[in-house]
Parts: structure tokens; C-alpha cells; sequence
């Protein structure tokens, strides 16, 4: 890709970044600032100063304040992937728009602790405790907490997901930097980043990935804590030290005993930057009443705390969901009726081999 620029005039991309540009200021319309914060790394100032290189009455560019053609032609290739990635990303955000999601408590703790972070990340001088924890159970509602976020702070932040893996955890001493390389390669798809590696390995992308979260402060939710790494956990830090992210770490409870047990000095510096710690290990009964509708239930607030009880003690809101469906055809259902349900739910899960009432 060919791009040419003069000291005296704006910077022009060739025909095929033109097209690039073209096809994105096209589906940025009507609303730039919503499509930037929602779709990708910039602001919208920044955003809309990109989309300015294919604007006759605009006379500079993003691209005239870059200084060289490597970093414009790094820019374009950016933009390219994003051409070929915006329908997918379309329509998972489309579909996490129409997905019903209760606010649950724990829910809105985050969401108003990721606003205070942002005040935080805003700062004259940015303070580095924003590390959010979410630490539930299987079935606590981690994912759902993802695709909530993204509701709630549509048009306000960026949010990026990513999902730790085994493959993030070095096998030997030899193994560590083919780690490394997995843990910024998923960071910087997740990021939305064009992933270009270097021959002076690791440095490179650090600085690229410090370099795009400085601009404004966004969130990175990470999913599946116990495959950190000391590595991944010192990465962790460092974006917290040098630029604005916002750091959701969503872990079981065991998960975040083992990483604080294996790596306890850099388990320490991840605490020391830690703004809240949210947990979903006990079921709220208000939670579990925004399930069901108002005439579900004989007695509703004794049905919602049995409910409550008995989903902290396994499968959380999994087993909420699954009692859900199993009363969906009963109205002021009995305390009999709850209780089959919530054992059909566990035998369902595997809990319980046989169904055993209590009389």
C-alpha cells in the first residue's frame, strides 16, 4: 500500500486506502463518535481527524501528524482489518444488545467501579489502582457480566474481552517466550490491534499496546484467570503503570487462590493496583428475584431466598436460569413445586444422581 506526502500540502492515500477510508466513514455514519468508542481504539477525535484524509474541506489529517510512511502505511493496514472484521463485530455487538440481561447487584458494583476508574484513568496524573476482580464461581454470571458491560457503557468506553488460555502458561523455562508471544497476540486481537512482530521480540508490541491505551481510558475484560502467568500478570502492571486501561480480571475463587499461591510477589502488585474486588459467591435474594415474574411464586420472598441459598451452594445463576425454565408453566407455584425444581436443576447438572424429596 502506497502512500506519498508533501510538506505543503495534505497527505493523500492511493486508491486503495482511499477506499479503505471511504468504506469507513460510510459505516461510521450518522454518529463517528459512537462507531470509535464501539468499534474501535480511538477516540472520536482522533477518529474523526482519520476519516478527515478523504474530507476535501478538512486541510490536515491523523495521517499529516504521523512521521513517516511506515506509520502510515501501519495505520492503513489497521484500518484494513477492521473493514474485514466490522461485520462480525456488528453483529456480536447486535446480539449482545438484544440478549436480556438482569442488572444484578454485583453487576451495577462493577459498572459504577469501572466509571470511578475512569476518573481515576482521566487524572492530571493517572493513578494505577484500576484493577477491577470479579471473582465467581462456574455459572456466577462472568460472561453475562461481559456482554452487560458492553450495554451499559455503549457509546461512553470501549470494552475488549479476552479469554486467558493454557496456552498463555510456559510447559518449561525454553517455552517462555513462545508464552509471551500468545499472551500479546490475543490482547492485541482482542484490542483490535494489527498484530506485527519484530525481529527485537516482545519490546516492540509491549510499547505498540502502551502506545494505543494511552489516548483515553477503556476496558480490557479478561475471562478464564487461572491460566495466568507471571508473565501475563507483569503485563497486567505494566498498562496499569503506563497508560489508562481499565483491567477486569473474572476468575473462579480457586483460580485466584492458585495465582496468588504460585506468583505471590507480582499476585501482590496486582492487588496493590486492585480498585474493588466484586464477588457473586452469595446469591442475593433480590438477584434472584428479577428472574421471575411477579405471580411466580405462593411466597415470593421465602421461595427467592431458598432459591438464593440453594444456588450459592452450587451452580449459581446456572441453577437459577434452570429453575427459571422449569417453572415457566406455574403460577404462585408452592414451596413443593420449588423445591422439585431446584432438584430436577441439579440432577440436570450432574449434582445429585437421583431425585430425593424432602417431605
Amino acid at each position: 500500500m502506497e502512500t506519498s506526502i508533501s510538506t505543503s500540502s495534505k497527505w493523500k492515500p492511493d486508491d486503495k486506502g482511499r477506499q479503505i477510508l471511504l468504506k469507513l466513514k460510510e459505516a461510521s455514519h450518522p454518529n463517528e463518535a459512537l462507531f470509535a468508542r464501539d468499534f474501535t481504539i480511538y477516540s472520536p477525535s482522533a477518529w474523526s481527524k482519520i476519516l478527515a484524509a478523504v474530507d476535501p474541506d478538512r486541510a490536515r489529517s491523523y495521517f499529516d501528524d504521523l512521521k513517516s510512511d511506515d506509520a502510515r502505511n501501519g495505520l492503513l493496514g489497521d484500518l484494513e482489518d477492521l473493514v474485514v472484521k466490522l461485520p462480525r463485530l456488528k453483529a456480536e455487538r447486535e446480539k449482545t444488545y438484544q440478549t436480556k440481561i438482569f442488572p444484578l447487584l454485583a453487576f451495577q458494583a462493577v459498572v459504577k467501579s469501572v466509571k470511578q476508574c475512569k476518573v481515576k484513568a482521566n487524572a492530571d496524573e493517572p493513578n494505577p489502582e484500576r484493577i477491577i476482580k470479579v471473582v465467581a464461581s462456574t455459572g456466577g454470571g462472568k460472561t453475562t457480566l461481559r456482554k452487560y458491560l458492553v450495554q451499559e457503557l455503549r457509546g461512553e468506553m470501549f470494552v475488549a474481552a479476552v479469554q486467558c488460555r493454557d496456552a498463555w502458561r510456559p510447559n518449561s523455562h525454553e517455552d517462555r517466550r513462545r508464552a509471551k508471544f500468545a499472551v500479546l497476540e490475543d490482547v492485541f486481537e482482542a484490542m483490535g490491534l494489527r498484530i506485527t512482530k519484530s525481529r527485537d521480540g516482545i519490546k516492540p508490541m509491549e510499547d505498540a499496546l502502551i502506545q494505543s491505551c494511552k489516548g483515553q481510558a477503556r476496558v480490557l475484560f479478561i475471562d478464564e484467570g487461572e491460566f495466568f502467568s507471571k508473565y501475563s500478570l507483569d503485563l497486567v502492571k505494566l498498562l496499569m503503570n503506563e497508560s489508562k486501561l481499565i483491567v477486569i480480571i473474572a476468575c473462579t475463587p480457586r483460580a485466584h487462590a492458585k495465582w496468588n499461591q504460585y506468583y505471590p510477589d507480582e499476585a501482590d502488585q496486582i492487588s496493590r493496583r486492585t480498585h474493588a474486588v466484586v464477588s457473586t459467591e452469595q446469591v442475593k435474594s433480590d438477584d434472584v428475584g428479577l428472574f421471575f415474574p411477579e405471580n411466580q411464586f405462593e411466597q415470593p420472598m421465602q421461595e427467592q431466598e431458598f432459591i438464593a441459598k440453594e444456588a450459592a451452594k452450587f451452580g449459581h445463576f446456572s441453577l437459577v436460569n434452570r429453575v427459571t425454565e422449569l417453572l415457566a408453566k406455574s403460577t404462585r407455584a408452592s414451596h413443593r413445586e420449588v423445591e422439585e425444581s431446584v432438584v430436577k436443576a441439579q440432577k440436570q447438572m450432574a449434582k445429585h444422581a437421583t431425585v430425593k424429596l424432602t417431605k
